[in-house]
């Protein structure tokens, strides 16, 4: 049990078991982290859950969940807005499966997690308005991560290297081809 516990808390996974029949919902201790403060009660329902989330975001959360709940697809993936006590939206990636079904089928029991992606879906939102700005700019700028894999082009770059070319999640290796990436590796490394 302090394993499990230090776990999650390590995860900073926030833990939830769903009673689809009563409505009731628990959250871990982790729920009131994610939230900024000790108040979010670890007992709730659905319903007081859906207060704290933005009405077009409900309609993507139903739409990931009843086919979980129906059995359709084995488990559930969304990331929406959940309102802080201070009235703030931060994002959270909401998982989970159904444990438990009737005898008929019906669902009867869900368990998952909510993990805390807000600083993730913002600098996703910088990247989106800049790349505005860099679809804009009259030469070719490409972005690589540390494994070298690129993760941005702009319009100029794949007016220059190719348009129908897939580049983003292609190492910088392959974009350029041996013969030139082999000169240049080293400076591409330590850089």
């Amino acid at each position: 049990e302090e394993r499990r516990q230090r776990a999650l808390d390590a995860s900073r996974l926030a833990l939830w078991d769903y009673d689809l029949a009563s409505g009731e919902v628990y959250l871990s201790e982790m729920w009131s982290e994610l939230l900024g403060g000790p108040h979010a009660p670890t007992r709730t329902t659905v319903a007081a859950l859906a207060e704290l989330v933005p009405a077009e975001d409900r309609l993507a959360i139903a739409a990931a969940i009843v086919p979980a709940i129906k059995g359709e697809c084995p488990s559930y993936q969304v990331e929406h807005r959940v309102r802080k006590p201070d009235g703030q939206f931060i994002w959270i990636l909401s998982e989970g499966r159904v444990v438990e079904r009737a005898a008929g089928g019906r669902a009867v029991r869900a368990i998952g997690t909510n993990r805390d992606i807000d600083e993730r879906k913002r600098l996703d939102q910088e990247l989106r308005r800049d790349a505005v700005l860099w679809d804009s700019l009259p030469i070719a700028v490409g972005h690589a991560d540390s494994a070298e894999r690129v993760t941005f082009v702009n319009r100029m770059y794949r007016t220059l290297f190719g348009e129908t070319r897939e580049h983003v999640g292609r190492t910088v290796r392959e974009m350029l081809g041996e013969r030139i990436y082999a000169p240049v590796a080293q400076n591409i490394q330590r850089a």
